[in-house]
């Protein structure tokens, strides 16, 4: 449902008529949305009148509530097809390997667990009555856009969401009959609607324009507030993204330096036990905590060598490392070179 109180405007969303695509076009222009569980997207009329509207009409006052159908049978046709899709075949009540004419029989079946109220219950009050001031009917959906557009200001498409596929089940004439018998208030209905240009209007209902309330955020404003909180949004997203893949590409070259390093000392003469002569450690010695400290202090000899450059870059990555093995390997590999400066000076 999406609340409009700038514009003095209601629309309730009918199950199984487009009104997850209104919803997605619509909703950035809303003051208020309900969503997030078919209760509150799909709040039908005489819940809407009993809780929603006394809070809205105290101060701000009455608004016009606005709906789409469609075809009653082809509205019931799409429930089966969206529970049949949705379903699994382990699930207690699963409709997926019911037929359409079973799933009719249960639809008319008044003590059948299945529970699908028609179009004209969605959209009755407490006095089974129509209680929607306006209705339009989903096969002329532009007369609708048009509508809204004009009521809010605004230039919106909309897009085509959440449609259930599949073949279209024919029943038997007998099953039929009794099928349109059931559905009699809700043909009459779509039939009215059909046939008016700018969208059936409530004879019981008349909505009579009101000013504009002194407080409020039109839609405009509403699209406004929400894009800046969208960009926003994406920002950080893009940030995380960034931080996530530099994270990624970091791991992967201290997996691949690490790897690269134990294969160099794969050969028995490369590693440092091997190597002979004066250092600063001792083969049994055990290593400093912060290798890197070593490079800083010792100004003995120089560091302008590619080889000594990497032993440095070396270290920072085992600094910067969260693998025990790469700590292992670079600092291995940088008490190798030490090594070998040492035995090269003079």
């Amino acid at each position: 449902m999406l609340l409009f109180p700038m514009e003095r405007l209601v629309f309730l969303c009918t199950p199984k008529c487009g009104s997850t695509s209104v919803h997605q076009a619509y909703a950035p222009y809303a003051a208020v949305v309900f969503g997030g569980h078919p209760r509150l997207k799909h709040l039908r009329f005489k819940r809407y009148e009993r809780g929603i509207a006394p809070l809205v009409g105290s101060d701000i006052g009455s608004l016009e509530t606005v709906c789409i159908i469609r075809d009653p049978v082809a509205h019931l046709r799409s429930w089966y097809r969206y529970l049949r899709g949705r379903d699994r075949h382990d699930r207690p009540g699963s409709h997926h390997d019911r037929t359409y004419e079973d799933f009719v029989e249960a639809f008319l079946d008044p003590d059948s667990d299945l529970r699908i109220r028609t179009q004209y219950s969605f959209m009755e009050d407490d006095d089974a009555d129509i209680g929607v001031n306006q209705i339009f009917a989903l096969d002329h959906i532009e007369r609708f856009v048009c509508f809204m557009n004009e009521r809010l200001r605004v230039r919106v498409s909309l897009p085509v969401m959440n449609t259930s596929t599949g073949e279209s089940p024919a029943l038997s004439s007998e099953l039929e009959e009794r099928l349109r018998e059931r559905l009699a208030p809700d043909l009459a209905l779509y039939e009215a609607v059909l046939k008016a240009e700018d969208g059936w209007k409530n004879p019981d209902r008349k909505f009579e324009a009101q000013t504009t309330p002194e407080k409020g955020m039109t839609a405009m404003a509403s699209v406004d507030q929400y894009l800046q909180r969208a960009k926003r949004v994406r920002k950080s997203d893009i940030a995380v993204r960034k931080l996530k893949r530099g994270i990624q590409r970091i791991s992967g070259r201290q997996a691949m330096r690490g790897i690269l390093t134990r294969n160099n000392m794969s050969n028995p003469n490369d590693s440092p036990q091997a190597s002979s002569g004066p250092g600063p450690f001792d083969a049994q010695e055990r290593l400093p905590v912060r290798p890197y400290r070593i490079h800083r202090e010792d100004t003995s000899h120089s560091f302008g060598t590619p080889s000594d450059r990497s032993s440095v870059r070396l270290m920072r990555i085992w600094r910067s490392s969260s693998s025990t093995t790469a700590r292992r390997t670079a600092r291995a590999r940088s008490h190798a070179s030490t090594r070998e400066r040492m035995v090269e000076s003079p």
